[in-house]
């Protein structure tokens, strides 16, 4: 019985495997390797353009970096100057008078100097709706107090008019070795997403300055309604939030599936001297969404090749070869029932049958004239 199955079973692919079917596999054999070809090299061009975006990107983001740093050390090095001002002043009058002309008009990052004496109340600003306000509850004037070094804050919303800022803050301490004032001011984050322009306008691509706790404190023109907000409240950049916040190297880059399916390249580098990260977003699909229609292009067309030459196929082998058996067969069958007057028509087959059939018209000739051959014998006798 399992002799029997085989059999049928081997019967069964035989039809299958028919000519027509041998015919089309080979066209598909011949063609189907030059698109699948082209699809492969598109695909490296792609895997080449996200490489090349991902590289491309990243030099901006650390030129874009040492710009932001720029800007803090302007703002440290004033912080600097006033401080050791208020120093050597030795009093609160002439320090205040100097501190109220000394803020350069070409730094436009700084909106207000103000000094605050060791209580936290600021005794003089050159915005006066400053003065007197308290700031010692200010994590960052605390932190600048205790440390004698330079501080700049995490987002904050300023007093009084709750303006959305980051405080840079220096001890006079670091000057005259004991307690006494601290010398700040309010960073303008405008001009601080303003540096970061060149990394704007790019389809897929996110960029954003993040303080210490991941609140967004600059962004480009085109995505300026993240500042304020946590990362965590960013869908695509909600996942890499605690890994860049949280890492202690300087640079750093990674690469997830966000929540809307697509896979994203993420590089983060902290600006030197602060807990401050830039981290920039690729989105890999939408940088390479040329060539993915090139390739889905492809794909299209290696399906259209593939039917269409199967269809080539099938209709050749019926034209050149499967008729002319046919009709062969039939000639053979006529003759093996006896009509001898069966001939196949050489002008309507291929040049490859034609010696085949000549062969077949000239058996049918041998027999009919045996045949009548042996009628003549017949009769005579």
């Amino acid at each position: 019985m399992a002799s029997i199955s085989l059999n049928r079973k081997r019967a069964k692919l035989k039809q299958v495997l028919g000519i027509r079917a041998r015919l089309a596999l080979l066209a598909v054999i011949l063609v189907a390797p030059l698109m699948l070809e082209r699809i492969r090299s598109l695909e490296d061009t792609r895997a080449r353009q996200i490489a090349q975006a991902t590289v491309e990107f990243t030099t901006i983001a650390r030129h874009s970096a040492d710009a932001q740093r720029e800007v803090i050390s302007s703002v440290e090095t004033i912080l600097k100057s006033e401080a050791f001002i208020r120093a050597s002043a030795g009093g609160i009058s002439k320090s205040c008078d100097v501190l109220r002309a000394s803020l350069p008009s070409n730094l436009p990052w700084i909106r207000t100097l103000l000094i605050a004496g060791q209580d936290g109340r600021i005794q003089c600003a050159t915005n006066n709706m400053y003065v007197g306000l308290d700031l010692s509850d200010r994590p960052y004037f605390q932190q600048a107090q205790e440390s004698g070094r330079f501080v700049l804050s995490d987002f904050i919303l300023s007093r009084p008019v709750a303006a959305p800022t980051v405080m840079a803050a220096y001890p006079v301490s670091a000057f005259s070795g004991v307690s006494d004032a601290v010398v700040l001011a309010t960073v303008n984050l405008d001009w601080m997403s303003k540096v970061m322009s060149n990394l704007g306008g790019r389809a897929g691509i996110t960029a954003v300055l993040v303080d210490s706790a991941g609140t967004v404190l600059a962004a480009p023109a085109d995505q300026h309604s993240a500042v304020g907000r946590p990362l965590d409240n960013l869908p695509l950049m909600s996942a890499i939030a605690d890994r860049a916040l949280r890492s202690d190297q300087d640079e750093g880059s990674l690469s997830f599936l966000a929540a809307d399916g697509s896979r994203r390249a993420v590089s983060y580098i902290r600006i030197a001297g602060t807990n401050a990260r830039l981290i920039t977003s690729i989105d890999e699909e939408k940088v390479s969404a040329a060539v993915s229609r090139d390739i889905r292009t492809a794909y299209l067309q290696l399906a259209f090749v593939v039917v269409f030459v199967l269809l080539g196929a099938l209709i050749a082998a019926e034209k050149l070869v499967i008729k002319p058996i046919e009709m062969l067969v039939d000639m053979a069958k006529r003759l093996g029932e006896g009509d001898l007057s069966a001939r196949a028509a050489r002008n309507r087959l291929p040049a490859e049958f034609v010696p085949l059939a000549r062969a077949f018209n000239a058996m049918a000739a041998q027999l009919s004239q045996r045949e009548r051959e042996l009628i003549a014998s017949n009769d005579r006798l």
